[in-house]
């Protein structure tokens, strides 16, 4: 139990000075045996904090001579500046924590167990997009309907559809194809994005003998794990295919 010892309260009030470290809203209780050589007065007893309003009460009797016990109640209000963070030593402003925190773009901050055991947890959206390619050398000249191999193959396109599941839900736009040896009479050849079997608005069409046409007006929505491919069809025959054949578009968040 501490010990003071007290002299001329008389002349003014007693001050003392203690570090009583306390939580937000917790009230501490500690006892003082105070060695009175002048009459104590617990109304000149005072308690000050440095940081954020304190409360306090006491028991001791005012008219104690000698080693006069009482018990003192110190309390710090709920939300004050001891239970706050700053982000520096020269941060002008303490606040809680989710206050602190500022989300940026494309990031949330959400608070959870409000009341609880409170965490705050941050999400990130991505924005960026990548790029899709399928590729082969040739799609023969006749009308007969082909798909091109996703990546590149040096070969004919299948007549069958090689397909890849998409690993996010995003959108499927600004499809471009080229005929790096455009060859053929000049008929159309186009090239259809399928998502799950089902040809879409994103198509191109290209002569055979021209090297480059694009889609840049429709875009397509799609959800992670459709299954997409890339449709090549002739009204007519092209005499002979187009060499080196590329499409391209992107894939946005």
């Amino acid at each position: 139990m501490p010990r003071l010892t007290v002299r001329n309260l008389t002349n003014g009030p007693l001050s003392i000075s203690s570090h009583i470290n306390l939580k937000s809203g917790e009230t501490k209780h500690f006892d003082l045996t105070v060695d009175v050589i002048e009459r104590l007065q617990a109304d000149k007893l005072q308690i000050a904090a440095d940081k954020g309003a304190i409360s306090y009460t006491t028991s001791f009797d005012p008219n104690a001579n000698d080693n006069a016990e009482g018990t003192v109640v110190a309390e710090l209000p709920g939300g004050s500046v001891a239970s706050q963070v700053k982000i520096t030593a020269a941060d002008t402003a303490a606040d809680f924590l989710l206050t602190k925190l500022v989300a940026g773009a494309n990031v949330t901050i959400t608070q959870l167990n409000p009341g609880g055991f409170e965490q705050a947890r941050i999400d990130a959206t991505s924005t960026g997009s990548s790029s899709l390619l399928w590729g082969d050398d040739s799609v023969q000249g006749t009308t007969t309907t082909r798909y091109l191999t996703p990546g590149y193959d040096d070969g004919t396109a299948e007549v069958t559809p090689t397909q890849f599941r998409l690993p996010r839900p995003g959108i499927l736009r600004n499809f471009r194809v080229r005929h790096n040896v455009p060859a053929g009479n000049g008929n159309n050849i186009v090239y259809t994005l399928r998502v799950n079997g089902v040809a879409t608005a994103l198509a191109v069409s290209l002569s055979s003998n021209t090297a480059d046409a694009s889609n840049l007006v429709n875009a397509i929505a799609v959800n992670a794990g459709d299954l997409v491919d890339i449709e090549v069809t002739k009204a007519a025959s092209v005499g002979a295919s187009p060499n080196n054949i590329i499409g391209s578009m992107e894939f946005a968040a």
